[in-house]
């Protein structure tokens, strides 16, 4: 049986943990955050939800590029932009300044996870994909589990700030990881680019792509 656990399934894995895990220690206290600046609930939710927007969009595009240009090179520059997001929120001072941080969170989110998903999938050997597949989703439950937990009680005992900035540093080990990743499949320059009106509209994808959603 071909074996699962490469080095490089283990490294992309724990890089999608981190990625996650800075993620999900940020999002769940930016409500208390937000507080100091307005007493809006609805103007919250809005820029807490519109991380998701950009994820959405840039999304979008992200399958045809790491295709055309390689994962490692959609990872990393993803990665760099996903770090220094996440330390700028230890300097926004509105509702603006914040909701701007997630735009740009958001779409670097957008495409680290989009690598990561396409490197994994490249690794794992074809009979075992499915156990590949959900074992690589598991990082994901995994720090969704714990970084909220680990930023509420950073922000109950340091504030803001540190919790920011941690979440920053976690991202950092995953940039780290990404420079040791070799390339797991050949770029193809003559991939079709992307384009927003085909994207999304495989048939067989639809029925798969309706559960999760309901499922989240």
């Amino acid at each position: 049986m071909e074996p699962l656990w490469t080095a490089s399934f283990a490294r992309i894995t724990f890089i999608q943990f981190l990625t996650f895990a800075a993620f999900q220690m940020v999002t769940p206290v930016l409500p208390l955050y937000l507080s100091r600046f307005t007493a809006n609930e609805a103007l919250i939710g809005t820029t807490v939800g519109v991380f998701t927007l950009s994820a959405v969009v840039v999304r979008l595009w992200m399958g045809p590029l790491v295709d055309r240009r390689g994962r490692v090179r959609v990872l990393v520059p993803g990665l760099v932009l996903f770090v220094a997001v996440s330390a700028l929120y230890a300097i926004t001072v509105s509702v603006g300044t914040v909701m701007l941080v997630r735009v740009l969170h958001g779409a670097a989110f957008a495409a680290v996870t989009t690598a990561v998903s396409a490197m994994a999938a490249d690794v794992i050997p074809a009979r075992r994909r499915a156990e590949g597949m959900g074992l690589f989703g598991t990082s994901v439950n995994l720090a969704q589990s714990m970084a909220p937990v680990l930023g509420f009680a950073l922000v109950s005992r340091l504030g803001f700030v540190p919790t920011f900035l941690m979440g920053a540093a976690v991202g950092a080990v995953g940039l780290v990881l990404a420079r040791f990743q070799p390339e797991t499949r050949v770029p193809d320059p003559a991939a079709p680019p992307a384009r927003a009106a085909r994207i999304g509209l495989e048939p067989g994808a639809l029925a798969p792509s309706l559960l999760v959603f309901l499922a989240s």
